[in-house]
């Protein structure tokens, strides 16, 4: 068995060209845990930058919790001087479901009564078992930041109401149940997924 120098030399170029495979994020990712981002802060005493922090690389993927619990970031515009910022980012798009793998979505920046005044870099999102979101962020510019709803992603996927005007019968709880259920593994939830109405 013999080769020449050339084809042993374009051999090596394309295994050392042949990218690595990434990590699974849903296994690889740095949690940010910092309760000022919720959406529900109008706390302006300290205004946080993003593009400012030196405590986040912007490399890698992230998982947003709060008080132990996954959140995600908003869907809607969320107004200006929210989220501990003057100018807060929020996503311009819905969230995967967990068959959707990895997608790229818009993020904007709401600022000077337009809701979508600035475009930062898109990110990427991916949904994972366990029912919580990873994010691979991009710095953004200025003065925004990251938003997270503080509404567990369990909430934010069925926002489900239910209006009682009496005390539902046992066989109404059950028949409940079973269509939130239903309604989860439409949504991509594991099929053995239980519902307890308590």
């Amino acid at each position: 068995m013999s080769f020449s120098m050339g084809g042993l030399l374009l051999l090596l170029l394309v295994v050392l060209d042949t990218p690595q495979a990434e990590a699974d994020p849903c296994a690889n990712y740095i949690v940010l845990d910092t309760s000022w981002r919720a959406t529900t802060n109008l706390d302006r005493s300290v205004v946080r930058c993003d593009s400012q922090l030196t405590n986040i690389s912007w490399q890698g993927w992230y998982r947003m919790v709060h008080k132990t619990v996954s959140i995600r970031m908003p869907e809607t515009c969320v107004p200006p001087y929210r989220c501990g910022t003057n100018g807060p980012l929020w996503l311009n798009g819905a969230h995967p479901r967990p068959k959707d793998g990895i997608v790229a979505r818009e993020v904007c920046g709401s600022w000077d009564n337009n809701c979508c005044h600035s475009r930062v870099p898109s990110i990427r999102v991916k949904a994972c078992p366990g029912n919580y979101i990873v994010y691979k962020l991009a710095k953004p510019p200025y003065c925004f930041g990251y938003c997270a709803e503080t509404r567990t992603y369990f909430q934010q996927r069925l926002k489900l109401k239910m209006v009682l005007q009496r005390e539902p019968s046992p066989a109404e709880i059950a028949q409940f149940s079973l269509q939130i259920r239903e309604k989860m593994i439409q949504m991509g939830y594991p099929n053995d997924t239980t519902v307890k109405m308590v």
